[in-house]
């Protein structure tokens, strides 16, 4: 009888020890990433490196890319008439957003998020008035490639402080951090 109980727990000890090696194998796969322009990459996963403007990052079947940054107080319509303003500062952040995977993604305004040292920042609604401006919501059909605008209102520059923009395809992915300066 006490052959047959500490047989049982051995089995027990070693059906915990194979669901908690296949369940850190199985994250471990939700997780791979990769970082280049094809969507092959290193597949680091690490939402601690740096990406820089210019640079693609993967995050889930979403792949990102900051093309350009713009600071202003001034929206400016189709002839150069003032459509918003700001006693503050608008960073305008052009990027390009790649579907990667095999059916449509929709993006959020949620998905991405710029801070500086402790202060957050989320998308602003006024970026409808700029030519390709976010709002709320863009959907991306599998193999696409769209071209968005976001609009932050912010205290700074993004030249004169340093500003982080995180993105995420929304999903159970790593957020990744893009640095708005040039590496």
């Amino acid at each position: 009888m006490e052959k047959s109980i500490n047989n049982i727990n051995l089995i027990k000890s070693l059906l915990i020890i194979i669901i908690i090696l296949i369940s850190s194998f199985l994250l471990s796969g939700c997780f791979f990433e990769t970082d280049n322009e094809n969507g092959k990459g290193s597949g680091n996963s690490n939402s601690n490196v740096s990406n820089y403007i210019g640079e693609y990052v993967v995050s889930g079947d979403l792949q990102f890319k900051v093309l350009n940054v713009q600071n202003t107080k001034q929206i400016l319509g189709s002839y150069g008439s003032v459509l918003k303003e700001t006693e503050n500062n608008y960073v305008i952040i052009t990027m390009q957003i790649k579907n990667l995977g095999n059916s449509e993604n929709t993006i959020y305004d949620d998905n991405f998020n710029l801070k500086n040292n402790n202060n957050s920042y989320e998308v602003n609604y006024d970026g409808i008035y700029l030519d390709n401006g976010f709002w709320l919501s863009e959907k991306i059909g599998a193999g696409l490639t769209k071209t968005i605008k976001l609009l932050y209102e912010t205290p700074t520059r993004t030249d004169s402080n340093i500003y982080i923009l995180y993105v995420d395809d929304g999903l159970f992915s790593t957020q990744r951090k893009i640095i708005l300066r040039k590496n």
